[in-house]
């Protein structure tokens, strides 16, 4: 890692212990770096851009479909028909994208008028039980077992050639989860798992590698191979009890149940997107896990109910661990 990366990457670790703190550096950085781009962007797209009637695929015919699957809440459901958009302006089509809606979410089912525009763009609206971020993955990878399911956030306006880096780095390492985003699990000198916020955030080095102690965020889209999570991460009850709340750690140590590594596509601080200007709770759900430690529970959770795969994370990162 870089220096001045590494610096920053301390600098981050050391104010994520104090969320007041943590908060006023995300404001600050948001606006002298990028936010007046996230405006721009976000205007352009609100205003200027149509819902085009070509942005799936119907041409090229394919073994794996690419099927794009992401989910909202009323909160959010203005601003995600402009995820979604940009997910039809992909240099490489998707063959479907699947919004996923929580039953009983929304009155009668209905949707604000701009999702009749959505729909005619070719763009499926399924409503099923929510199950809070764990929808966007979960029916979609039952239901298409054998194609390739790419999963997004509501909340961003991802770049144009989102889906063909994911596959490019897909053809590269088949067998692997691919991600544009990873964080790295660390450990002490002992050779114990560090706390979830100690782990090596928006990892930056080694493009293109692979590894169990990469995990895998959501926030730059995910590409998840045909049978690349194990029976059960669809195990309703472990995943209520274990991980309600967070996606990316269930889904983690799934991958490691079923052998499956995750590739870091490219580095953590290249931004696959930007986020929706005005999008309502924007850092509501990671703010509130931060604030309560609530990923940390979820993690603990996890590793008592499947202690023996931190010992694979541990063995694939060359780290021992000294008897106590």
């Amino acid at each position: 890692m870089a220096e001045k990366e590494r610096f920053l990457w301390h600098l981050r670790r050391i104010m994520k212990k104090n969320p007041l703190i943590y908060k006023i550096y995300h404001t600050l950085n948001n606006f002298l770096y990028w936010k007046i781009l996230v405006v721009i962007k976000t205007f352009i797209y609100k205003n200027f851009l149509k819902f085009p009637s070509d942005g799936l695929n119907t041409s090229e015919k394919r073994t794996e479909k690419i099927i794009v699957s992401l989910t909202s809440y009323p909160a959010r459901i203005d601003d995600v028909p402009y995820a979604i958009l940009s997910m039809l302006r992909q240099t490489m089509k998707p063959d479907k994208i699947i919004l996923w809606l929580g039953t009983g979410k929304f009155p009668d089912d209905k949707l604000p008028e701009i999702f009749d525009r959505v729909k005619a763009s070719g763009v499926e609206i399924k409503f099923r039980e929510d199950l809070g971020p764990h929808t966007k993955y979960f029916y979609a990878v039952q239901e298409y077992p054998d194609d390739i399911v790419i999963t997004v956030d509501d909340d961003h306006i991802y770049d144009r050639n989102l889906i063909e880096r994911l596959y490019k780095s897909y053809k590269n390492h088949p067998g692997c989860v691919q991600a544009l985003t990873v964080s790295r699990i660390t450990f002490d000198d002992n050779g114990n798992m560090n706390k979830y916020v100690d782990w090596e955030y928006a990892y930056a080095g080694n493009p293109g590698s692979t590894s169990h102690e990469y995990i895998a965020f959501g926030i730059g889209g995910v590409l998840y191979p045909p049978h690349s999570l194990p029976p059960e991460t669809f195990n309703l009850e472990a995943m209520k009890r274990l991980s309600p709340r967070n996606d990316d750690i269930w889904l983690k140590f799934m991958e490691i149940m079923n052998g499956t590594k995750v590739t870091a596509a490219a580095s953590s601080t290249q931004l696959a997107g930007s986020y929706i200007y005005g999008c309502s709770a924007e850092f509501a759900l990671r703010n509130t896990n931060d604030r309560q430690g609530e990923n940390q529970i979820q993690l603990d959770a996890i590793l008592n109910e499947y202690p023996a795969l931190a010992d694979i994370i541990r063995k694939d990162s060359g780290v021992i661990k000294v008897a106590q």
